[in-house]
């Protein structure tokens, strides 16, 4: 978390643009705070991936439904159906091989 001065408003869109400065950089971002009373100038807190600073927002990214379990969770959910497929398909290949069909000119 970082401390952000916001620098406009659109009204239209409900939309504050701020900067913030973490390590040696100036970020830039917009979004919509929870409670939505900021004024331009005012310094707010902005929540950003420190690996990534430009992935940036006026809430924190728990809170708005970016979870951080999200990638290792879908990965594992990949995994487990490559695992339940792939069997399959294998044993579902080898008997396509084995069957009389599978092979004409070896017919009665």
């Amino acid at each position: 978390m970082a401390s952000a001065r916001v620098t406009s408003y659109d009204p239209e869109n409900h939309l504050y643009s701020y900067v913030f400065t973490y390590g040696e950089g100036q970020y830039a971002g917009n979004g919509h705070p929870l409670d939505g009373t900021l004024r331009v100038g005012q310094q707010t807190p902005t929540y950003f991936d420190p690996i990534a600073p430009q992935d940036n927002a006026l809430i924190d990214f728990r809170s708005s439904g970016r979870s951080t379990l999200f990638g290792p969770t879908w990965l594992l959910g990949v995994c487990a159906i490559a695992l339940v497929v792939f069997p399959l398909k294998l044993r579902q290949r080898a008997l396509a091989a084995t069957s009389p069909l599978a092979h004409p000119s070896a017919s009665i």
